[in-house]
């Protein structure tokens, strides 16, 4: 039972650490618990994994011309006009 608590820390200080910074004592702990645990160990392969999955797959960012913005502000003002006739 006690370890199943153990478990509930771990994931959500490994949750945590991917987010914000985690102390140094929590870091001691994710490495103790990782090194006991083999479901744990296998979690955050599985997250990691996952994570670099997803981040492989990303699409490439779509370039844009400099007066996209403007072009679009003009587009929308001429439907207005033209919605108002």
């Amino acid at each position: 039972m006690l370890f199943k608590f153990a478990c509930k820390r771990y994931r959500r200080i490994f949750t945590n650490a991917r987010e914000t910074e985690i102390s140094r004592a929590e870091s001691d702990f994710l490495n103790l618990h990782e090194g006991a645990c083999s479901r744990c160990c296998s979690y955050s392969l599985q997250v990691n994994a996952l994570i670099d999955a997803i981040s492989d797959a990303a699409i490439e960012p779509v370039l844009v011309s400099p007066d996209f913005t403007e072009d679009i502000v003009r587009g929308v003002r001429k439907m207005r006009r033209d919605s108002y006739r």
